[in-house]
């Protein structure tokens, strides 16, 4: 047996530098060939159409302002042929500094090579990132890497003797960063800003302010400049999108069709339900399983003179941080499965810190458990991750490919029209990585036109130009469009597809470049009559 143990660790770094390389492209080969999701349709043309038009006077943003900017500064580079493609290639990136931020941070707290790998490996494991909460240009997962980097950070900064400046400093930038992607990550700030008044606690209260929370606060404000120059420039349309909407006319259009779209809860124990079928479920229950282990291990294992000089002030912080992201994930009305996503990633790093805490024989007694859960973890992923993997040979089949080719057979179709008019369709991604017209008014796609309708009088004034169900054929009437795109929304799509039809517009088959909906159909403006030859 001890022979097999020597084996096994003489060959250990190959087997975990495989490993990882055969996670990464699988994740990689997922990412690249998910469904685009209608999700979708309302982040990317924010940050495509950026350079034209105001995010919250123009196009009627909902949310902070960073994911839009940070697309729409990739999109910019030089060579861009596909913005959908860029845009997938820029969540693969941040599921890589994801990785690598809970692995600094495992190997920071003590961990061993090799364990720090398998807490990072649960992240990549994770059944519930590894469907729209994880896989889609969306601000669902892109906040997480810069709150675990913010996290690692104050630990280190506030680890230093003295406690380092530079280091609080960028921990303030990723974690406002974080809150800039996705609102809901304003949860961190508590616990980091009564830990920046109270740790480390071995120096004076005024160092303590200089040296920790003062060079926090101030990378917080430099990093929040795009939100807080949106806030200035008209505080009443900024509100008005970013609260007052979640508030009002987004929770009644949910209330209203809840039970025509998919798992979605909008009542609290609707919301208790949900958030136990994605606490309570394959890896996530696991993770946390795991972390009640370590920290019972933790307090009643017997520890030597050096272990015993390690704080307890970070994993109180970590599971403050744990706690603070399950709370928040109840604030959010109507609740989506990918609203409890952030306690994940917290609970891993919650993990290693514990693990980074025990002595030699406390790890081995732990070594089955988080073999366990990681042989699990890993048994309900794989069958999700390996059917995708395939695809790194065929990229283009690759979903940004797809969809690229197919907006432009749209634009070929439409060239051969006469007029000049946009593209109505509730999918905007089809004519902005065409080139094409649209209309301003439907730029984020079904998002604002579902709900625009349930819009309390008092915010109305602040959402301009907009278009409804109600109110679209008055759009057409004045700018008839060239053609009319339908098949991603299905319902929604019902109107524009009934006027195409009653003005007597041509409908031909397209491909849309969606593995899950192949096929929908455009509608081309009638070829006016020309009169007798005289």
């Amino acid at each position: 047996m001890w022979t097999v143990i020597q084996g096994f660790k003489r060959y250990e770094r190959p087997a975990l530098i495989g490993a990882g390389l055969l996670l990464v492209l699988a994740l990689f080969a997922r990412i690249m060939s998910y469904p685009l999701r209608h999700d979708e349709q309302f982040y990317l043309p924010a940050g495509q159409s950026l350079n034209q038009w105001s995010l919250y006077q123009d196009i009627n943003f909902t949310h902070l302002p960073n994911l839009p900017l940070l697309l729409n500064a990739i999109f910019a580079l030089p060579g861009v042929e596909s913005d959908f493609l860029l845009g997938r290639l820029l969540v693969f990136g941040i599921w890589l500094l994801a990785c690598y931020a809970l692995y600094a941070t495992a190997r920071f707290a003590g961990c061993a090579n090799g364990t720090a790998v398998l807490l990072a490996s649960l992240l990549a494991l994770n059944p519930l990132l590894l469907g729209p909460a994880g896989m889609l240009v969306t601000n669902n997962f892109i906040p997480i890497p810069f709150a675990l980097l913010g996290l690692l950070l104050f630990l280190k900064g506030c680890g230093a003797s003295p406690p380092s400046i530079r280091l609080n400093f960028l921990s303030g930038i990723c974690l406002s960063l974080a809150i800039g992607f996705k609102a809901n990550y304003v949860f961190v700030i508590p616990p980091i800003a009564i830990a920046s008044l109270l740790v480390p606690p071995g120096i004076g209260f005024g160092m303590r302010m200089t040296r920790v929370a003062l060079p926090l606060f101030l990378g917080a404000v430099l990093a929040g400049l795009p939100t807080l120059y949106y806030f200035a420039a008209d505080p009443m349309h900024f509100l008005a999108h970013v609260v007052s909407f979640h508030q009002s006319a987004h929770v009644e259009y949910w209330t209203a069709n809840s039970a025509d779209e998919g798992p979605v809860a909008l009542s609290f124990v609707g919301k208790m339900l949900l958030a136990q079928n994605v606490w309570l479920a394959g890896g996530t229950l696991l993770i946390f399983l795991l972390a009640l282990t370590l920290a019972i291990t933790a307090v009643s294992a017997s520890r030597d003179e050096e272990d015993g000089t390690k704080p307890w002030w970070p994993v109180i912080l970590a599971a403050s941080l744990v706690l603070g992201a399950g709370l928040i994930s109840f604030l959010p009305t109507p609740a989506f499965p990918q609203y409890y996503a952030p306690p994940i990633a917290f609970g891993l790093v919650l993990c290693a810190l514990l693990y980074g805490r025990l002595i030699a024989a406390a790890r081995s007694q732990v070594a089955p458990v988080m073999a366990a859960v990681f042989l699990f973890t890993a048994a309900g992923a794989l069958p999700i991750l390996l059917p995708d993997l395939p695809a790194l040979a065929r990229p283009s089949k690759w979903t940004g490919n797809s969809v690229d080719r197919a907006a432009d057979n749209i634009r070929w179709l439409m060239a051969r029209q006469p007029g000049n008019g946009p593209l109505l369709t509730l999918a905007p991604i089809y004519p902005a990585e065409a080139g094409l017209p649209l209309y301003k008014e439907l730029g984020l796609g079904p998002f604002i036109y579902r709900a625009v309708d349930y819009l309390p009088p008092e915010n109305r004034p602040f959402f301009r130009p907009v278009v409804s169900p109600r109110t679209l054929e008055q759009l057409l009437a004045r700018t008839p469009p060239k053609a009319v795109l339908v098949g991603s929304e299905e319902r929604l799509d019902q109107p524009l597809e009934a006027w195409a039809i009653r003005n007597a517009y041509r409908p031909v088959r397209v491909a849309l470049g969606d593995k899950r909906k192949k096929f929908g159909k455009l509608y081309l403006a009638p070829i006016p009559a020309t009169g007798p030859d005289r």
